[in-house]
């Protein structure tokens, strides 16, 4: 009996757990589909063509890139719109919610969205120099004054000469060698010398 309640409290269990996963499932499904559907509706009223446009004008009017008008529309029909797509609804579903998507369709439709649209490349391009520039003057300067304290704080690499080892008290006195001096071999008598003189 115990076994039986045992295992019908199990299938029940995983019952419900499944059934709590299928719905999981379909709420991140219906708000992957809501998603979806409002990146597209948000695209008709932002298309990615206007994007484009927007940045080869910005080119175009760059003194230093040289662009006659034939090679900005040379470079707009090479454009892969199908890819650029794709890419923008993805990257719209991945990184925003229904709500942000559907306040950014409100706002990018409105008169006043796509003005702001219109404007805002010319906003960067007014702000970018001076941004770069401090970026560049900062980040230098920080690293400078990192790369000053690292050497400041870090420890000698010079390795000490071991010092001379004191003197003993053997070595401070000038006596014999400690050693003993072989003796020198008595000098012996030539055979002249056994003769006589």
């Amino acid at each position: 009996m115990k076994k039986l309640l045992l295992t019908t409290s199990i299938v029940a269990i995983s019952l419900a757990l499944s059934h709590f996963a299928i719905a999981q499932d379909k709420d991140q499904d219906a708000d992957h589909k809501a998603r979806v559907e409002q990146a597209k509706l948000l695209m008709t009223v932002s298309p990615p063509q206007d994007l484009v446009d927007q940045m080869l004008a910005s080119i175009a009017k760059n003194p230093r890139a040289q662009f006659s008008d034939a090679d900005i529309k040379s470079i707009e029909a090479s454009m892969d719109y199908s890819l650029l797509d794709k890419t923008m609804e993805d990257a719209l579903v991945k990184n925003f919610t229904v709500d942000e998507l559907k306040t950014m369709t409100q706002l990018y439709g409105s008169p006043t969205g796509k003005s702001i649209i219109h404007k805002m490349p010319n906003y960067m391009g007014d702000i970018q120099p001076v941004l770069q520039q401090q970026m560049r003057e900062h980040v230098m300067e920080f690293m400078n004054k990192k790369q000053a304290q690292q050497s400041t704080s870090a420890p000698a690499t010079s390795v000490p000469t071991p010092a001379s080892p004191a003197p003993t008290a053997a070595a401070t006195t000038t006596s014999a060698p400690a050693t003993p001096a072989p003796e020198k071999a008595a000098p012996q008598p030539s055979p002249s010398d056994k003769t006589g003189k």
